[in-house]
């Protein structure tokens, strides 16, 4: 009777979370790219990306969709972490998405981890949000230069890429040793070995800097807008995708400057600078 061979010899086995992350961990430790590689690659991501997308036409793309930033995001997982990190995330779950109330920071990278009822076990999951606002007000009226990690870019899709290095770090960090800095040496030597990194900054057009630049306003500056018919004056105290501005009331809740204010949340085109 002829033995039949073992279910493994016939079937190659899938490798565990275990030995993942220990590919994943080894690669962080021990690689590095030559920037000629470096250069190749992200082209032929630029190039794949902008081919295959259904919504982004050049590199200064005036659409996109969370399914470019997942094909982005697969690409540089293929080749610069050989396929391990993404691989390893799915098996706890991935997702990825475009914010457009992200005006300060130009990509996060989030692990969420839910408690179940005993005996099962937490359940975790990873998000890459990438921010919608700081793209797509950047590369628009400003003629100054652009640079994302201290590299400097031409346009969204060079921005694009910086970003997504950045945050694939973050969760290649996360996936084997759970915490991630990107102002510590760890990160940052994986950036400037893997990507060229010399920053973990950002300069894309926020929205204070675009207030000042098209409607001369900043924090702190006296600004008159109409709300429900009435003409009110007060004092820019945020600016995020509106301003804050805070204007003197007796209604008003008090501040530590011993005055009351009510807070009035308004788009930096209604206002009008008061001198």
């Amino acid at each position: 009777m002829t033995r039949m061979p073992a279910r493994n010899a016939l079937h190659k086995t899938a490798p565990t979370i275990g030995v993942m992350r220990s590919r994943l961990e080894s690669l962080l430790h021990e690689h590095k790219i030559k920037a000629s590689d470096y250069s190749s690659r992200t082209k032929v991501i630029r190039d794949t990306v902008i081919g295959g997308s259904k919504t982004m036409k050049d590199g200064n793309f005036l659409a996109t969709s969370a399914a470019d930033l997942r094909c982005m995001a697969e690409l540089y997982d293929e080749l610069f972490f050989e396929g391990t990190c993404l691989a390893l995330a799915k098996q706890f779950g991935l997702s990825f998405r475009w914010s457009s109330r992200m005006t300060r920071a130009g990509g996060k990278t989030t692990r969420f981890v839910t408690r179940r009822v005993r005996p099962l076990p937490p359940k975790t999951h990873y998000e890459i949000v990438l921010s919608s606002s700081l793209i797509f007000q950047t590369f628009q009226e400003s003629d100054r230069e652009v640079r994302v990690c201290g590299c400097v870019c031409e346009n969204r899709l060079q921005a694009m890429q910086r970003i997504v290095e950045h945050e694939t770090i973050h969760l290649a960090e996360m996936l084997v040793w759970v915490d991630s800095d990107c102002a510590a040496r760890r990160f940052q030597s994986i950036a400037h070995r893997f990507f060229g990194h010399t920053e973990h900054r950002h300069e894309l057009v926020t929205q204070r800097e675009r207030a000042q630049r098209l409607f001369d306003i900043r924090l702190g500056s006296h600004v008159g807008f109409t709300y429900q018919g009435r003409k009110l004056v007060g004092v820019v105290n945020r600016i995020t995708r509106r301003a804050t501005v805070l204007v003197e009331s007796e209604r008003g809740i008090r501040y530590n400057d011993g005055k009351r204010y009510e807070k009035f949340y308004i788009p930096i085109i209604n206002l009008k600078p008061v001198r």
